[in-house]
């Protein structure tokens, strides 16, 4: 390994214990350093006629854009946990107070998140689409 300097657009790059094979090459060292990572947490509830409301979370990778998703969603904020990949919040057991949609209450872009992301947030916008293209309330299955 060696120590190596390259031009590049005319700025000096110095890159360091560069393996030998790569030594001649010119590289920009900020394509090189790791991005720093995006995910969304996304809150989500279950809240049913009687207005018993249960809560959850789930975290995607990258932004979720909220405005392309909203027109696919069921009045703009509810959708059907199981018909985009993860699980529902309603009881076990149902009665007739009780349904399949849930409502997201809020999303928070951070970078660094302890839960592992679900999917991406373009793979959650494409899943909300193809529900909704069957239409959410065909999806529900009521009580």
């Amino acid at each position: 390994m060696s120590t190596t300097a390259s031009k590049l657009n005319g700025s000096r790059h110095i890159i360091a214990f560069m393996p030998e094979q790569y030594k001649n090459k010119n590289y920009d060292i900020d394509q090189m350093r790791p991005k720093s990572a995006t995910y969304t947490i996304v809150e989500y509830r279950y809240r049913d006629y009687g207005n018993w409301k249960f809560y959850g979370c789930f975290s995607l990778s990258g932004k979720f854009n909220w405005d392309a998703a909203k027109p696919f969603l069921f009045e703009e904020v509810q959708f059907i946990p199981r018909e985009v990949g993860w699980d529902s919040l309603t009881p076990k057991e149902m009665n007739e107070d009780d349904h399949w949609l849930h409502e997201i209450i809020s999303t928070t872009i951070v970078s660094e998140c302890k839960i592992k992301p679900l999917m991406t947030s373009a793979e959650f916008v494409r899943r909300i689409k193809k529900a909704s293209s069957i239409g959410w309330l065909e999806l529900c299955p009521w009580v």
